[in-house]
Formats: structure tokens, C-alpha cells, sequence
């Protein structure tokens, strides 16, 4: 915003980007009214997931809008193995279930915990690990104490190498409130992990094709993730199919496409500039 109002009488197209939901992501009332006054001044906004393009337009007439979503993240570390068919059938089975996020409220990690404390007795060998850090930890802690479900639930802390960490599960859940889009949900999929997620706004419904390459439930749910959670914990074929489909994220989501679809965008805010500036 303050970028636009820094170039209102400069002639150079200007590219802003949402990086999460508006609908969800409150800024204030001065910010909010800014956002709204100098937006259309923009060339184009670019936003990750189609849900958000269709709420910015109901405000954003006449600005060109981009959806381009995030590409799967690359690892941190060279010494991070890579994920195929073959690797997947030799991955020990460990009865994981991962969570992996800041520990704060719109990523539902309460959420999650209330829904394997509905079944953990039913699978006693299993465990919950949530990696992260964040303000509501102690308050996790305390839902889990309560629930006296010590041995069962983990939360490790934050972790420099994530890939590492989801390899080390059998399944991933994604339990956000709302999301801008879930890094989280695309590198638990590039590394062959079975996953679940709330039908949240927005981006799980971009990325999961449900009972494909995952499994969506819907929002806020507790019994249904409930539901999902005993599915993946008992049926280990079930894990295996959605696992193996769960790869091809890494061609939906690649870097490559991603770089390709913002050098176009540039290049075409850089050609209509330069058009104009020759036909005055």
C-alpha cells in the first residue's frame, strides 16, 4: 500500500501481492480503508488461490487479478533424500500421525488434539507429534494434560529440517482454521505422506483432490476429522494409494511454473509500460 501511494504520480506499473486470506486476516480499519483506495492504483494483484481472486473482485473492478499459488518448497538441505514410488514401499511404518505449523490459534492444532483424543484409545500404539512454535504452546500443553494423553501426544518444538521430520510419519494433518495458502500441506504431500485436511479457506480444496491424493473434511469438524483420523489409522492400504498419488504435487506446484507464471506477468506490466510511454 505504502508502495502505491509512494508512485501515484510516477508512470511504472506497480505488482502487488496478498500473501494470506483477507477475509480472514484482519489489518484494522485504517489499513482495510488503504487497501481498498489504493489497490486499484496497481497494475495487477497477484493472489494464491482462486477463492481469494473471486472476494478481491467483488471490490476490485477493474484491476487485472493473477492467482498464482505457491510452488512446492525446496529442501533446506542437500543431504534430504529424494521421494518416489519405490521409496515409499520401503518407508518404515512408525504409527505417526504429523501436525507441523505455528502454534497459534488459526492453525487448529486444538482442534486436532480434541479429535485424536476421540480415538486414541482405540489405537493405543499410535502417537501425535506437532512440530512448531508459537503463542497457545503451554495452552496445548495443558488440553493435553487434561486429557491425560502425555505418552500419546508430542510437540516437539520448532525444526530447522522439516522434510526430514515429515519422513519420519505416516500421515499428516492439516487442522487450520483458515489458511493464505499451507506450505505445510504441499511439503507433507512432495514427501509422500497420506494427508487430511479441513476444508478450509482457502487452499486445501486447490491442492487435495479428496479421496485421490488426500482427504478433505469439512471445516471446523471435529468428529469428522475424528472420522478421517480412525480411516488413515486403520487402513494401511488406504495410507499406501494416498501416499503414492500424493507425489504428483511436486508437478502441480513446481517451482518452475511458478517462476514462469510471475515472468510473464512482469514481462506484460514492462511491454503495456513501455507502449504506453511511446504513444505519448
Amino acid at each position: 500500500m505504502l508502495t502505491l501511494l509512494a508512485t501515484g504520480k510516477l508512470r511504472c506499473p506497480v505488482i502487488i501481492s496478498e500473501r494470506s486470506d483477507p477475509r480472514h486476516h484482519p489489518i484494522g480499519r485504517l489499513w482495510s480503508f488503504l487497501r481498498k483506495r489504493t489497490y486499484p492504483r496497481a497494475y495487477a494483484l497477484v493472489v494464491q488461490t482462486q477463492g481469494v481472486a473471486d472476494f478481491c473482485r467483488q471490490w476490485l473492478k477493474s484491476t487485472q487479478i493473477e492467482v498464482i499459488p505457491n510452488a512446492v518448497p525446496l529442501p533446506r538441505s542437500p543431504e534430504v533424500p529424494a521421494v518416489s514410488r519405490e521409496t515409499l514401499e520401503v518407508r518404515t511404518r512408525v504409527k505417526i500421525v504429523l501436525g507441523m505449523g505455528r502454534l497459534s490459534h488459526e492453525k487448529g492444532f486444538d482442534l486436532l488434539i480434541e479429535a485424536f483424543s476421540r480415538v486414541a484409545s482405540e489405537f493405543p500404539d499410535w502417537k501425535l507429534q506437532i512440530s512448531g512454535e508459537g503463542p497457545l504452546r503451554e495452552s496445548l500443553q495443558q488440553q493435553i494434560n487434561h486429557l491425560g494423553l502425555q505418552e500419546q501426544i508430542d510437540l516437539p518444538g520448532w525444526t530447522s529440517q522439516p522434510e526430514l521430520q515429515l519422513d519420519q510419519g505416516d500421515f499428516f494433518v492439516l487442522p487450520s482454521r483458515y489458511e493464505g495458502f499451507p506450505n505445510a500441506l504441499l511439503q507433507a504431500m512432495s514427501r509422500g505422506l497420506a494427508c487430511i485436511s479441513f476444508d478450509c479457506e482457502s487452499g486445501p480444496a486447490e491442492i487435495i483432490q479428496s479421496e485421490t491424493d488426500g482427504l478433505l473434511v469439512p471445516a471446523g469438524s471435529v468428529s469428522e476429522l475424528a472420522q478421517a483420523l480412525k480411516r488413515l489409522m486403520g487402513d494401511d492400504s488406504l495410507r499406501r494409494r494416498l501416499a503414492v498419488e500424493a507425489l504428483q504435487i511436486t508437478e502441480r506446484f513446481s517451482a518452475e511454473a511458478y517462476f514462469q507464471h510471475w515472468e510473464q506477468l512482469i514481462g506484460q506490466a514492462i511491454t503495456e509500460s513501455e507502449t504506453a510511454c511511446n504513444n505519448t
